[in-house]
């Protein structure tokens, strides 16, 4: 596919790709060298999908007592208790199910739901090339149709699969992050301009088959996951708010067959919800004190005898994220202290005085706000894969601060580790929270570009003022958190290709190690520095009932044959490899719209700096290539895969595709399957 854009890069690029590819191979530059200044940056040039925001509550609010709880049309976990205003989307069913780039065909959505009566809507595609990054579509109704006894119009919109393969050119995706943000659609009637964003559920090809067993019509499992099927599943977020998804019926169902062996159950919908958050935590029981939070039981509610912690809701795509994993699971412990509006100069502590600290960015009654030493997971000002980094001055110059990427792991912060019972008072740093909490985002959280100065002055917060504020830590240690992805469906149950890679997924959430995010986002093990595990397989109520077979390991993902845009590999590439390792790559290119003559790989590690890459090139034999990577002994780190095919006259491009998640660097002398330390 070719877009205005793409003719304008190659009317400007033409006479530098001529310059670069038909000049002499004079001395020895390789063809690398010659073809590296056309592999465009993604950072450069693409302006980041936007953050999917959490919608875990400011207080705890179980759904007993709540007004609701006596209507089960209404009964919800954490919803605002606010009705969904006239044009707010509902849902929709993407089809297919999951999208891969070798995607044939049309793709979209059926069954796309907006509440009122509206003849057309107005969905901003992202485009990269148009103005603002999007291009406007307008969708018209193809019925209406009523929910819970609400007019809704139904939309189905379609797209070729070359605008799919078009906007992966910009956008990454992995294993490690299985959604491509695909636009927002304007709510219609809307007077401030709202809008939902919508994403895409992508999911890699090379996933092992998982054994299903079927108990009913509307409950079947895997080694990882339930799926339940709820005919009605959702439809009480009309009345009841945006995150109302009738969370105790779901739990109820699943204790039916399932032990009450679970800390948490994470509710995961496999139509696509069209709400802007990427997840909730639910907090159902709490038994520690001295964290800002009372202790209480409200676990009966949800079917569970006291054992219960937490549920939590997700739309597709981020339920198997690590970044949204770890910043979910953190909300059992925090963020509920009162210290951080209670510290300050004397002048500012006095009773009905104004805090020093005014908090700003997302939900800031429930996230951690600006403060260093240390990455936060749950963070109001910042997401944990930046976090703030102290420079020291110069002789008679004052300290400086600045934003630097979380290497070489995103960790739970000390404040956490304390919480959970797994760090001790007296090992509890000092820490320096900011005034200027606002300085970024004043609504919401964000990764400000590595280098970027953070100005303000400091408050310190030490344990004392920790325990001043929220008492002494009382309470058992966190050890093992067992969670149950149960994965609801609303028209009948999954089919056995869903199930495989949903299960594959939910397996990846269970494993102690081989999961790292490219970001740095690693297993619940390995961000609690090994203090605490995370387990996720399926047990049967009661005890030896219908196994599932065990899932094989989900550690060490691999890139697969097909994951990238016009190439097609040999063999899977990456998984866990040891610094310094050379592989050899070697494949086919499958593309036919040019006169290609050049294939080239890149790997980029997170955090390293802007050019330095892996960059490797070779000339097509008809069209299979082969060429050597080595990766540097010094340089471990979850590294993209990258791939760009270049003809006679290219100009600068855009990768094919970028994967994340399956290429990860390992010091010399370690293992992935090691554990964490301690």
């Amino acid at each position: 596919m070719s877009t205005p854009g793409h003719r304008r890069r190659r009317a400007l690029g033409a006479a530098l790709g001529a310059s670069l590819l038909l000049a002499p191979a004079a001395g020895a530059q390789s063809l690398a060298d010659r073809l590296a200044p056309l592999a465009l940056e993604l950072e450069d040039i693409v302006t980041p999908a936007p953050e999917r925001w959490c919608a875990t509550p400011p207080l705890p609010l179980p759904w007993a007592a709540t007004p609701f709880a006596a209507d089960p049309a209404r009964a919800n976990a954490a919803g605002d208790m606010e009705a969904l205003p006239d044009g707010w989307p509902l849902r929709a069913d993407q089809s297919p199910r999951f999208l891969h780039p070798t995607q044939e065909g049309s793709f979209g959505f059926t069954d796309l739901l907006v509440l009122g009566d509206h003849a057309t809507v107005t969905f901003e595609r992202v485009d990269p090339e148009a103005e603002d990054d999007h291009t406007a579509e307008t969708w018209t109704r193809t019925r209406t149709d009523t929910v819970a006894g609400h007019v809704v119009s139904v939309f189905s919109p379609t797209w070729d699969a070359g605008v799919l393969r078009e906007t992966l050119r910009r956008y990454s995706w992995g294993v490690d992050v299985p959604s491509l943000y695909w636009g927002r659609l304007a709510v219609p009637g809307s007077t401030d301009g709202e809008h939902v964003n919508v994403y895409l559920a992508l999911a890699p090809s090379n996933v092992p088959s998982s054994p299903v067993v079927g108990i009913d019509g509307n409950v079947q499992y895997a080694s990882h996951v339930v799926n339940i099927r709820d005919a009605d599943f959702g439809d009480s977020r009309i009345l009841g708010g945006d995150t109302a998804l009738n969370l105790p019926e779901i739990t109820k169902l699943f204790y039916r067959h399932f032990a009450d062996e679970y800390e948490v159950i994470a509710v995961v919908s496999q139509a696509t919800l069209l709400a802007g958050y990427s997840g909730f935590h639910q907090l159902v029981r709490n038994d520690i004190g001295g964290i800002g939070l009372g202790v209480f039981d409200e676990s009966a509610t949800y079917g569970s005898a006291g054992v219960l912690q937490a549920v939590e809701g997700y739309p597709p795509g981020s339920w198997a994220s690590w970044a949204t994993v770890l910043h979910e699971q953190g909300h059992q412990y925090g963020e509920y202290t009162s210290a951080w509006s209670r510290v300050g100069p004397a002048a500012l502590t006095v009773p009905g005085a104004s805090p020093a600290i005014n908090r700003l960015g997302h939900a800031p009654d429930v996230h951690t706000p600006l403060l260093t030493p240390g990455a936060v997971t749950y963070g109001a000002v910042l997401e944990g894969s930046v976090r703030v980094g102290l420079e020291p001055g110069e002789t008679g110059q004052s300290d400086t601060y600045h934003i630097e990427h979380t290497v070489p792991l995103v960790e739970y912060h000390p404040l956490t580790l304390y919480r959970m019972g797994l760090l001790a008072a007296a090992d509890l740093p000092s820490m320096r929270v900011f005034v200027d909490q606002g300085q970024f985002e004043d609504d919401t959280s964000s990764a400000p570009e590595p280098g970027t100065e953070v100005s303000g002055g400091t408050i310190e917060v030490t344990v004392n003022d920790l325990l001043a504020a929220d008492g002494v830590r009382t309470g058992p240690a966190v050890g093992t958190i067992r969670r149950a992805v149960v994965y609801v469906s609303r028209d009948g149950l999954a089919s056995q290709s869903e199930m495989d890679v949903v299960n594959y997924l939910a397996r990846r959430l269970g494993e102690s190690s081989g999961v790292t995010s490219w970001d740095r986002f690693p297993s619940f093990r390995e961000a609690t520095r090994g203090g605490a595990t995370m387990t996720t397989d399926i047990r049967r109520r009661p005890p030896g009932t219908a196994a599932a077979t065990a899932a094989e390991s989900a550690r060490c993902a691999k890139v697969g044959v097909d994951a990238l845009v016009g190439i097609e590999l040999d063999e899977e590439f990456g998984g866990c490899l040891t610094a310094g390792t050379a592989v050899q790559v070697s494949g086919v290119l499958n593309l036919t719209d040019e006169n290609y003559y050049a294939v080239c790989l890149r790997f980029r590690r997170y955090g390293a700096p802007t050019g330095d890459r892996i960059y490797e090139c070779d000339e097509l034999n008809v069209d299979r290539f082969s060429l050597d990577v080595t990766f540097p002994a010094d340089e471990p780190g979850g590294y993209t895969m990258e791939a760009f095919a270049f003809w006679p006259d290219a100009g600068p491009q855009y990768p094919l595709s970028t994967y994340t998640g399956a290429v990860e660097i390992l010091p010399g002398g370690s293992s992935a399957l090691a554990p964490a330390r301690r």
